[in-house]
């Protein structure tokens, strides 16, 4: 899979992966994402609402604080969640200025899209970015699903 498949591109259809799929799109995208913001303490998802858990997530995830991240998954979504750590590990990737954009509200689960800018590739000198500044975009990279569980918000792949 290639950072070329997965960015939409005029005149080139989009792969068909499912939603699972285009979440593994969506890591081999990011994977490896370095931000500066700190880690995620575990009672962060009992405080947060939707889209700031997951912000806290994708930050989470792509600068390798990895248990902080599976702390924000849905319990029984690891097969998901170990899928894009997999990828994580073989990619170089970048991110600038991610940050929610919007949310769709569906009963408990939600929808939550991100803007910012984006890069993967398989050395810093060979990064492929690409950039989201709408914030109600169709595109699998910069989408979020969770879904509230009693009083915690928590990060699911839907299938």
């Amino acid at each position: 899979m290639t950072v070329s498949l997965l960015l939409r591109r005029p005149g080139v259809s989009e792969p068909h992966f499912g939603r699972l799929g285009r979440k593994v799109a969506l890591v081999a995208v990011l994977a490896g994402l370095v931000t500066s913001c700190g880690s995620t303490p575990q009672s962060f998802a009992a405080r947060a609402p939707a889209g700031q858990v997951a912000l806290a997530f994708a930050r989470d995830l792509f600068s390798g604080r990895l248990d902080q991240a599976a702390s924000l998954v849905l319990p029984g979504e690891a097969s998901g969640f170990n899928v894009m750590v997999a990828l994580i590990k073989r990619n170089v990737t970048q991110q600038r200025g991610l940050a929610v954009g919007s949310i769709t509200m569906k009963g408990t689960t939600a929808e939550v899209e991100l803007t910012g800018t984006i890069c993967s590739g398989p050395t810093k000198q060979a990064l492929n970015c690409v950039t989201n500044s709408d914030p109600h975009s169709d595109q699998p990279a910069f989408r979020e699903w969770v879904q509230q569980n009693g009083e915690r918000w928590y990060i699911y792949f839907p299938g």
